[in-house]
């Protein structure tokens, strides 16, 4: 995941992916809706950056750090060499199905920011 820190934090390391003080991790705390506090990461906004991305990593063989699922997804990527062939892939691992946006719209669970993206391809994403 993502983490977002107060200001004011003395020594605080902030790594990609979590963040210490001392060498000791912080603590976890939940930061919840009713206080006004969201935190929106896009790892793939979108098709070509996503590509890109992957391509990067593969040349430097760049997440072995970050464990096997990116592992998993960096292999799935290697497979496929033409766009067509990422594709889907690229929208299994990085979209959100109109359905699953559907149920989080009408649990309250989703932050929608600017004009909305039409739903595409077969997949309905």
């Amino acid at each position: 995941g993502k983490e977002a820190l107060r200001t004011g934090i003395a020594r605080a390391d902030i790594d990609i992916h979590d963040a210490s003080v001392d060498g000791r991790p912080l603590n976890a705390r939940r930061a919840p809706r009713r206080y006004g506090f969201w935190l929106a990461h896009y790892d793939a906004i979108n098709f070509a950056p996503s590509c890109d991305k992957f391509a990067r990593r593969l040349t430097r063989k760049a997440v072995l750090e970050m464990g096997r699922k990116w592992e998993l997804q960096l292999s799935l990527f290697a497979e496929r060499t033409d766009e067509a062939g990422r594709h889907d892939p690229f929208c299994d691992l990085c979209m959100l199905p109109l359905w699953k946006r559907r149920v989080r719209r009408a649990l309250g669970l989703l932050l929608e920011i600017g004009p909305q993206l039409k739903a595409t391809g077969p997949k309905g994403y």
